[in-house]
């Protein structure tokens, strides 16, 4: 029995996945940076867990894309049960 696929949240999922990827390599890089200018592990680990840091910031702009992402996926199921295409 063919498995059935839902091209649209096939297509969130890959947008969702590519973000989540994206953002892990960029911490990647902030965290290189920071070593590169001598910054301890321990001091990189309280950049973490601080609510003001460019890592708080960059995890906040994830949530973000990830919403806009679940939304967009909300509106095109929206608008084709609409149409009548479900």
């Amino acid at each position: 029995m063919e498995k059935l696929r839902n091209e649209q949240l096939e297509l969130f999922r890959l947008k969702v996945r590519m973000t989540i990827e994206q953002w892990a390599e960029k911490m990647k890089v902030i965290v290189a940076e920071n070593k590169a200018m001598g910054m301890e592990l321990e001091g990189i680990k309280k950049m973490k867990e601080s609510e003001k840091s460019v890592w708080a910031a960059e995890k906040e702009a994830l949530n973000k894309a990830i919403k806009l992402e679940a939304g967009g996926l909300i509106n095109r199921i929206y608008q084709a049960s609409y149409l009548g295409e479900l």
